[in-house]
């Protein structure tokens, strides 16, 4: 938690009238955190403020299971902004900071989609698909699983944020795991073409495997779709960063 909030500042810091983060607040509460979910909120916001980071809470709402399974229908967030220089964000006017809720419910996904990514060398990035092993670390990280969760974020942040057309943003994922955000940020100008808005992104773990699942899993993706061409943009290049 102290990495992921230190890296979050130090980018926030970088740009901070164009910039914001999406944090959300961790499921499987510590062992060393007491009363169980709000206590694990209050850590989360103690520490932002802690950096000097502004934070605007919302939730995310989700749909029924597909299963009997008991799972939270709710899940705690902020948009983060850097203090200094906040009121001249225009992120702190979009549609999860103003709402404060996600505008469509994500839905989960089956459980026969679960997965924990694996990467062999010189081999094919693959997933353990339909193991029933899972640990709970393992098992709450396909609770916010699928594309939805990220397109429905991204479209979140971007609405009412005075981002303009032909803008180049630059999304960070600090906890990459399943490729779904960075598949949603690659096709975002072919789902959302009437933006016109340019979009990259930069992932960062320190999981060999997760990273080479992310890596070889979008080199494969972009492989396939032989009919576009990509450009890399570093982040001088970029407008805005989330």
């Amino acid at each position: 938690m102290n990495t992921f909030i230190e890296l979050l500042a130090c980018a926030l810091e970088r740009r901070p009238g164009k910039s914001c983060g999406v944090v959300i607040c961790p499921h499987l509460v510590s062992e060393k955190v007491g009363f169980g979910t709000r206590g694990e909120i209050r850590r989360v916001e103690d520490k932002l403020e802690a950096r000097a980071i502004r934070s605007c809470p919302f939730v995310i709402r989700c749909t029924e299971p597909p299963s009997n399974k008991k799972v939270p229908m709710v899940f705690q967030a902020w948009v983060c902004m850097c203090d200094v220089g906040s009121d001249q964000n225009g992120f702190r006017e979009c549609q999860l900071a103003s709402d404060r809720s996600t505008r469509v419910d994500i839905p989960w996904q089956s459980e026969s989609k679960y997965i924990v990514p694996c990467a062999e060398k010189d081999g094919l990035p693959h997933a353990s698909e339909g193991m029933r092993s899972l640990s709970d670390v393992q098992e709450c990280a396909q609770y916010l699983a699928g594309s939805a969760l990220p397109e429905g974020l991204l479209e979140g942040v971007l609405e009412r944020s005075g981002v303009k057309a032909g803008s180049r943003v630059l999304v960070c994922n600090l906890t990459p795991y399943d490729c779904h955000l960075e598949r949603a940020v690659l096709h975002w100008s072919e789902t959302h073409a009437s933006s016109k808005i340019t979009m990259k992104s930069l992932s960062v773990t320190t999981n060999i495997s997760t990273s080479e699942y992310c890596e070889r899993s979008m080199a494969m993706e972009l492989l396939q779709d032989g009919s576009n061409t990509f450009h890399i943009m570093v982040e001088s290049l970029s407008n805005f960063i989330i």
